[in-house]
C-alpha cells in the first residue's frame, strides 16, 4: 500500500501465500467450531438472534431478554445486572441480516454466524492482501495469523458473534472500491456498514472532502433502502421502539469499563451510567460530562478533517481512510475491545511505512501486544485475587489504556499523514 494514484493493475500476492491465508482462517474456524457456541457470547449474537426468533414467532422484535432467556438458549447462564443486557441494542438492520438464523437453535445459529464471520475476514483480508504491492511473505503472514487468533478482539468477535468480521469486509471493500475509482461500490459498502452499526458512518468523512459525491448519494440511498427494507420485513413499530427505547437503554453503558471512546472516557470521569461495571466519577456532573466529550470529538473530528483536506491531490486513499477509521473509534459513542478489529487498514498502512530498523519494527509489535491484549487484565493483574470497586484515579489510567492507545495511534497516523505531505 503506497502513495500512488489508484490503479488496476497493481501486484497481486502469490497464490501461495493467499492459499495458506484461506487456510489458517479455515482452521481458526474448525477450532472454534469445536468450541461450540460459549454462554459467554449469548449477551452479544444473543440480542439479534432473539429479535430474530421473536419475528418469526411474533412476538415485539426488540423485546426484553429476560423474557425470552431461559426459552430460547441451551444454557442457564446469568450475567450479573450490572452486565445483563436488556434489550438488543443492534438497528434494525442486523436483525434482518440474521432472521433466517432465528429459525434455528441458538447453538446452530451461532455456528452458522462463526462460518459466516470468518469467510467475511477471509474475503476482507483477501482485498487487503491483493491491494498491497510488496505482498507478505509467508512467515510475515504466519505471525499475523497467529498474533489475531491469539487476541482479544478477534477472540471477542467469534466468541461472542459479533458484528465487526462483516463490518470489516464491507470497510475494506469499500477503502477497496476508493483506490480503484469505484464510487458506486464505495457507497453501497458504506451504507450498508453505517445501517448495522451507525458508527461505520463517519468514513464518508474523506470521500465528503474528496468530493466523491456519487460514492455519497450511493451511501445515503443505500442506508436509507436498508432501513425502509427493514421497516417493511419487521415493521416500521420496530425502527420508532429502536429509536424511542432502544438507544436510551444503550446510553447507560456510557460509563463501562471497557468502553474506550473519548465519550467514554468523560462519562467515566463526570457521569457514568449504570451498566458495564461500578464507577466512582471524580464528581458528578452531566453537564461537563456531555461538554468534555462533545469538545474532545469535535477536536478529534476537526483535526482529522483538516489533515485529510490539506492531503487533497496527494491521491493517498490508503492514508486518508486509516486516519479517518482510527477517529472512528475515537469518536463513537462506545468502543468495546472487539471495535480493535476494525483497526486492520490503519495498522497494515502503519506497517508499510515504519522505518526499516529492527527497533521500530520492535516497538510496532509491543503495541500490537498492548492493543490485542484483554484490558481489563492491568487492573484484575493489580487488584490480584480480592476484588474491590476501582477509585476514580484507577478508572481513568488502569481501566482507560485503550483509550490512551487509541488517542496515541490517532495522534502517530495524524503526524504521519504530515510528513508524507512534506
Amino acid at each position: 500500500m503506497a502513495q500512488n494514484p489508484p490503479s488496476t493493475t497493481d501486484a497481486d500476492p502469490s497464490g501461495t501465500v493467499r492459499r495458506l491465508m484461506y487456510a489458517a482462517i479455515a482452521a481458526l474456524g474448525l477450532l472454534q467450531a469445536l468450541q461450540g457456541a460459549p454462554h459467554y457470547g449469548e449477551a452479544d449474537f444473543f440480542q439479534e438472534y432473539a429479535s430474530a426468533r421473536n419475528w418469526w414467532l411474533d412476538r415485539p422484535v426488540y423485546g426484553a431478554l429476560r423474557d425470552v432467556r431461559q426459552e430460547y438458549l441451551p444454557s442457564k447462564f446469568e450475567p450479573p445486572a450490572t452486565y445483563f443486557v436488556e434489550v438488543n441494542a443492534h438497528p434494525p438492520v442486523a436483525v434482518l441480516l440474521v432472521l433466517p438464523l432465528g429459525m434455528a437453535s441458538f447453538t446452530l445459529a451461532f455456528r452458522i454466524w462463526t462460518v459466516v464471520s470468518l469467510a467475511a475476514l477471509g474475503v476482507g483480508f483477501g482485498w487487503l492482501i491483493r491491494r498491497w504491492e510488496n505482498p507478505p511473505q509467508v512467515l510475515t503472514l504466519g505471525a499475523v495469523v497467529l498474533g489475531l487468533s491469539l487476541s482479544i478482539p478477534f477472540q471477542e468477535q467469534m466468541g461472542h458473534g459479533q458484528l465487526n468480521a462483516v463490518l470489516l469486509a464491507l470497510m475494506l471493500g469499500a477503502w477497496h472500491a476508493w483506490r480503484t475509482d469505484r464510487s458506486t461500490l464505495v457507497g453501497v459498502a458504506l451504507g450498508a456498514a453505517t445501517a448495522l452499526k451507525l458508527f461505520p458512518g463517519f468514513l464518508f468523512l474523506p470521500l465528503l472532502i474528496d468530493r466523491q459525491w456519487r460514492a455519497l448519494a450511493t451511501g445515503v440511498i443505500t442506508f436509507v433502502g436498508l432501513n425502509v427494507l427493514a421497516g417493511c420485513v419487521l415493521g416500521f413499530d420496530a425502527l420508532s421502539m429502536y429509536v424511542s427505547d432502544v438507544l436510551p437503554q444503550v446510553h447507560e453503558w456510557r460509563g463501562a469499563w471497557g468502553n474506550a471512546s473519548l465519550g467514554g472516557f468523560w462519562h467515566k470521569a463526570f457521569d457514568p451510567g449504570v451498566k458495564g461495571g461500578a464507577a466512582a466519577p471524580l464528581w458528578v456532573s452531566p453537564s461537563l460530562a456531555k461538554l468534555a466529550a462533545s469538545l474532545s470529538i469535535a477536536l478529534v473530528t476537526g483535526l482529522t478533517t483538516g489533515r485529510i483536506w490539506q492531503r487533497r491531490g496527494l491521491n493517498d486513499r490508503d492514508g486518508d481512510f486509516g486516519l479517518a477509521t482510527t477517529a472512528m473509534l475515537l469518536v463513537s459513542p462506545t468502543t468495546w475491545s472487539h471495535y480493535l478489529l476494525l483497526l486492520t487498514l490503519p495498522l497494515a498502512v502503519m506497517w508499510t511505512r515504519l522505518p526499516h530498523t529492527w527497533s521500530a519494527r520492535l516497538a510496532f509489535g509491543v503495541w500490537l501486544v498492548a492493543l490485542g491484549m484483554n484490558p481489563l487484565w492491568p487492573w484484575f493483574n493489580y487488584v490480584g485475587t480480592i476484588p474491590r470497586d476501582p477509585t476514580s484515579v484507577e478508572l481513568l489510567t488502569l481501566l482507560s489504556l485503550q483509550t490512551y492507545l487509541l488517542l496515541g495511534q490517532w495522534l502517530w497516523q495524524w503526524r504521519a499523514c504530515a510528513v508524507a505531505k512534506s
